[in-house]
């Protein structure tokens, strides 16, 4: 689940992303790479099965069953609202911000799995919901 930083004029956007463990048993190693960026509403939110979302990722020896971890993204280009006009558009929904993360963990039998997901903020909401695209786990 991902939460906007206050938009305001002259101020980068942040984005804080938490994610959960929701299994019954321990997650191990768990390595997670969030990407964050903005653009047009017709573009889709970039692919988090995509080269360049293997640095920085931070590693958590072990994740409890519901137990809930948090991070604040930093863009590679960091995302600096200019003006009045950019910040119509965010609200107008002309301008997209999403997030898309790559969660990787092994379970206590030593087995590896994924967790690929995407969400887009929806100015009219005032939240982000999921994306069409991006959300899936082997």
């Amino acid at each position: 689940m991902a939460t906007l930083s206050k938009l305001e004029i002259g101020k980068a956007v942040g984005v804080k992303v938490s994610f959960r463990n929701s299994g019954r048993s321990a997650a191990l190693n768990v390595t997670t790479v969030c990407l964050r960026g903005y653009g047009p509403p017709e573009n889709d939110p970039q692919d988090p099965h995509g080269d360049g979302l293997d640095a920085g990722a931070p590693v958590y020896a072990v994740m409890l069953p519901n137990q809930t971890r948090e991070m604040n993204l930093i863009a590679r280009d960091v995302f600096v609202l200019k003006d009045q006009e950019t910040l119509d558009a965010i609200n107008n929904d002309g301008i997209m911000i999403w997030v898309s993360c790559k969660i990787e963990y092994s379970d206590t039998s030593s087995q590896k799995h994924r967790t690929f997901w995407s969400e887009h903020y929806a100015a009219q909401l005032g939240m982000f919901v999921s994306s069409k695209k991006g959300n899936e786990a082997d």
